[in-house]
């Protein structure tokens, strides 16, 4: 399957390539293997796992990101390729000589589309619900650079309306807040892999600037798609009530690649139309206009 996500949360497992797969090993006996074109990112949540420097070699040679979590499953590491596109210097020059105006067009862009996406899944799970009408309000006001912080506003209204008014999303809750950080995982883990695919730097921001944030242009490219991952989430929660990130549930949200969107018209998996957006963002780097297109969510039409 293209877009898979291999996790390894066994202790003990030594990773491993051979013509062209990826190999995973317990002592002498095989537990599984993937083709490595289809590899997205390979995931450490165990405690324990070994892989050589040919196989690290190998996994950039594929352009496949090594993901290392801490115990609630937010990344702490990404392992990247060096330069995986032709014009990646190209590229990074002009991402890097980006004015200001430019940036803060592209986080409105980003923003506004992000809080599109809110108002449609709220629709989608909470029916009738008059936040929906308040966040589409909000996405129509965010300014450049978002100066009105419009993205705060409407995440104080979403999460409330749709998991509870006593949620917090706080990634540090061992609640279900664990499921929420699994599946941003996936989803910025392919983020990041798309954007090295179109030759861009991921430490290179368009808003997220913390020094210690080596794929801030991650954080920011993913924020339209977090809503996608919300969505999936909820379905999870629903179809497992238990909020423990068994291995059922995290096959359920790393799907979260598959999932079908809507990129120029065209039905794709997600995966594939993060590639197009990423270079999408490239083009408005290398011309200084924006010409930045998003992967659109296919949620059922709800009738009221």
């Amino acid at each position: 399957m293209f877009g898979s996500i291999v996790e390894i949360t066994q202790e003990g497992r030594h990773i491993a390539v051979h013509k062209g797969l990826l190999v995973i090993k317990d002592g002498s006996n095989e537990c599984g293997r993937v083709p490595l074109d289809t590899v997205e990112a390979v995931i450490l949540t165990a405690k324990q796992t070994t892989l050589s420097r040919p196989v690290m070699a190998a996994l950039a040679q594929h352009n496949v990101l090594i993901v290392v979590c801490d115990n609630k499953f937010m990344p702490v590491s990404i392992t990247a390729p060096y330069a995986v596109h032709f014009e990646a210097g190209k590229r990074m020059r002009a991402q890097a000589k980006a004015a200001a105006p430019l940036c803060k067009r592209i986080w409105k862009n980003i923003i506004q589309e992000k809080l599109r996406n809110q108002a449609q899944v709220l629709r989608y799970h909470q029916r009738q619900c008059p936040t929906v009408g308040k966040i589409e309000l909000l996405a129509k006001a965010v300014r450049s650079g978002d100066t009105t912080n419009k993205e705060g506003q409407s995440a104080r209204l979403y999460w409330r309306a749709l998991i509870g008014p006593s949620f917090i999303r706080d990634p540090e809750r061992e609640d279900c807040n664990i499921l929420f950080n699994y599946a941003y995982t996936v989803l910025r883990t392919a983020v990041a892999r798309s954007l090295l695919g179109a030759g861009l730097h991921p430490a290179l921001s368009v808003y997220h600037s913390h020094r210690l944030n080596a794929f801030a242009l991650a954080d920011d490219a993913m924020e339209p798609l977090r809503p996608l991952a919300d969505h999936l989430v909820l379905l999870t929660m629903r179809s497992t009530p238990s909020q423990s990130l068994s291995p059922e549930v995290k096959r359920s949200l790393a799907a979260l690649l598959i999932q079908e969107v809507l990129f120029e018209k065209t039905t794709t998996p997600l995966y594939q139309a993060l590639h197009h957006m990423a270079q999408s963002l490239a083009q408005t780097y290398l011309g200084g206009k924006i010409c930045i297109k998003f992967p659109q969510l296919m949620l059922p039409e709800v009738t009221y």
